[in-house]
């Protein structure tokens, strides 16, 4: 033991006075600016659209954000995206890229300037989270008008936990600020219609946009990996790159799903829209469950029109409205409105558990036990009799035998 004692002290000392292995400072490309031996660090000002304009104050703030979100009217965005050594997330990924994104205004239109940091070898990962950590605090320090928050894809699940793991490591606090995740929000508004969610995916189908030359994220850690071995910056640029563009996208998303709940109704015409629209019944779910008062109310009067006032466009859509407005009306025991949307929804098909709800409305609030004996009667020739149907169906027989 006392061998093993005197190996870690000698370790310590050898440390402290700057022995050991020194840091392999590499360039990653003329265009980054060394920060420190094994740091490198990069800024880049990526246009948005014009429209977004209003969307921003004079301090690159974020003000007018939908009550949705639950992060307050007003906040000061760091766009955050991290690319690891490896795709785990675990603690031995060391994050070796990460970026922030912060919203500017200019006379030329909006740009988010992104600001890249790079870890050009291992032994510099103190230095470089440092750096982060000292940036991250500087960008939403006491003097910034808004509060600082994340703004992620899916970085609740990855990005910070790796960033708070690699702080603990180095025997640091990570900066803890508001988090938007804009994940979820996006998966419910838009998974009904495009099907597979990642950011790629919701460029192309709903902003619109392509990349060029691009890389799969998959190929991240290996090029990375592989620029630590040999020190060869050719298959970095497409990492780089690849890493801009998400900083630049997520910025894009963010003010573009703002930009959507804010303006619906009036904006969610399919005709005029580039893009794929939301899901109007995800979207409407959102608004009661999470909107304030006035958003719930307007909720409300929306889905009272689109199942009375709008033709069906089309069926599933129509019918999962319904359903919404059907929900509506059971909390308010509204039971006439319920019984009336449910026999909608049956006469547009629905599903079985529609003519079961219908059926035990009609039973139980409405009384009419011929209609409700009726609806599951067809309910069953169209879906196949099953134990409870029949009875119900028995029950329904016994007390409209009593009633006669």
């Amino acid at each position: 033991m006392t061998d093993l004692y005197d190996r870690l002290r000698r370790i310590r000392e050898r440390k402290s006075d700057g022995g050991g292995r020194g840091v392999r400072d590499r360039s990653p490309g003329t265009d980054w600016d060394r920060a420190c031996p094994g740091v490198y660090r990069r800024t880049r000002d990526m246009v948005l659209p014009a429209r977004f304009g209003e969307q921003i104050d004079d301090h690159g703030g974020w003000i007018g954000i939908s009550s949705l979100f639950r992060v307050g009217e007003c906040l000061t965005p760091l766009f955050l995206d991290v690319e690891t050594s490896g795709l785990s997330g675990g603690s031995g990924s060391v994050a070796f890229l990460v970026g922030l994104g912060r919203l500017r205004r200019r006379e030329e239109g909006v740009l988010v300037r992104v600001e890249q940091f790079f870890l050009s070898d291992l032994g510099a990962e103190s230095e470089f989270t440092a750096l982060l950590h000292e940036t991250i605090e500087s960008a939403g320090g006491a003097g910034t008008p808004a509060p600082p928050a994340y703004v992620t894809y899916n970085g609740a699940g990855f990005d910070l936990p790796v960033l708070r793991t690699r702080a603990i490591l180095a025997r640091r606090s990570f900066p803890e600020y508001l988090h938007l995740d804009l994940l979820p929000p996006t998966r419910r508004l838009y998974s009904p219609v495009i099907g597979s969610c990642r950011l790629t995916a919701v460029e192309r189908r709903v902003l619109c946009l392509e990349r060029e030359n691009d890389i799969p994220g998959s190929e991240v850690p290996e090029r990375y990996l592989r620029f630590i071995r040999t020190g060869q910056t050719r298959d970095l640029s497409p990492v780089m790159d690849h890493h801009l563009q998400d900083i630049a996208h997520l910025a894009f998303l963010g003010l573009h799903l703002n930009d959507t709940i804010l303006r619906y109704p009036e904006q969610d015409s399919r005709e005029d829209r580039a893009g794929a629209g939301p899901d109007e019944a995800g979207l409407l779910r959102m608004l009661l469950e999470r909107g304030s008062p006035g958003e719930r109310v307007r909720a409300e009067e929306i889905l009272y029109h689109r199942v009375y006032d709008k033709p069906p466009r089309d069926g599933v859509e129509w019918i999962s409205i319904a359903r919404l407005h059907a929900l509506v009306a059971r909390r308010r025991n509204d039971w006439n409105e319920l019984c009336r949307t449910l026999q909608l929804i049956r006469g547009q098909g629905g599903t079985l558990q529609d003519a079961v709800d219908l059926a035990i409305q009609l039973e139980h609030r409405s009384r009419d036990y011929i209609a409700a004996l009726s609806v599951v009667r067809e309910a069953g020739e169209q879906f196949g009799w099953d134990a409870a149907l029949r009875h119900r169906e028995a029950r329904l027989n016994r007390r409209i035998n009593r009633s006669a």
